[in-house]
């Protein structure tokens, strides 16, 4: 059975109860091949499990990075004057001169 099946006893007696069998069981910590686990985000992979234990940095990156992302685009201030004359209804304005 695979490493991953948390009730193995209990599947195992499932199986030999089915088969009619008896079934053993063997249980080791030993792993052939080492268990890691990768984050891949945007072009970016990243260690998140491996033999020295959980990596959570990895998560701290991801969460730096959608905040960046969600940033609004800083925009160049561009400054323009207004300038508003009001006279009264019927006037016109001096000539120089």
């Amino acid at each position: 059975l695979s490493a991953t099946v948390p009730n193995y006893e209990e599947f195992a007696g499932w199986v030999g109860r089915t088969k009619r069998r008896p079934v053993y069981t063997v249980h080791t910590s030993y792993r052939p091949t080492p268990l890691r686990h990768f984050l891949h985000f945007q072009g970016r992979t990243m260690p998140l499990l491996d033999a020295e234990g959980f990596h959570c940095e990895a998560f701290h990156k991801i969460k730096e990075i959608m905040a960046e992302k969600k940033k609004p685009p800083v925009r160049k201030v561009k400054h323009v004057t207004v300038k508003f004359e009001s006279r009264p209804f019927g006037m016109t304005p001096l000539k120089a001169g």
